[in-house]
């Protein structure tokens, strides 16, 4: 079992609700490909960094039970046009991605240059998704 999969089964079994294709999404998009930090507290349920600003803030990819239960309220399907407002690194867009198919199109918002910077890096093969600073 991968460790996705693993973790992905234990929040099952602790309650959170993890629908399909949140499920399918996180299986198939890797974490690693969006923070060069340390992806074990990720693992055991916490957030991670992906990026310090010039500034000294630490920007996190929030922790797995609160991106399954934000994708689980957003009803998505196949096919819609979302729009992101926080960058996340990313990896959230690119789940979303994933739940809307190529049918679907996802626009990322942020204020930060550096953050949207750092995402394009991450998302070059990603056609679905655009990302702009606000």
């Amino acid at each position: 079992m991968t460790r996705a999969a693993d973790l992905l089964d234990r929040l099952s079994k602790e309650g959170i609700l993890v629908p399909k294709q949140v499920k399918n999404a996180m299986l198939n998009v890797d974490l690693e490909d969006f923070t060069d930090y340390d992806v074990a507290p990720f693992y055991a349920d916490r957030p991670v960094p992906y990026i310090e600003s010039n500034s000294g803030n630490i920007k996190t990819i929030s922790a797995p039970h609160m991106i399954i239960t934000l994708l689980h309220h957003m009803e998505l399907a196949a096919g819609q046009e979302i729009i992101v407002i926080g960058c996340k690194g990313g990896y959230l867009s690119a789940l979303i991605a994933t739940i809307v198919g190529e049918n679907g199109r996802v626009n990322v918002l942020d204020p930060s240059t550096e953050v949207i910077n750092h995402a394009r890096e991450r998302l070059t093969h990603w056609p679905t998704i655009d990302t702009r600073a606000v």
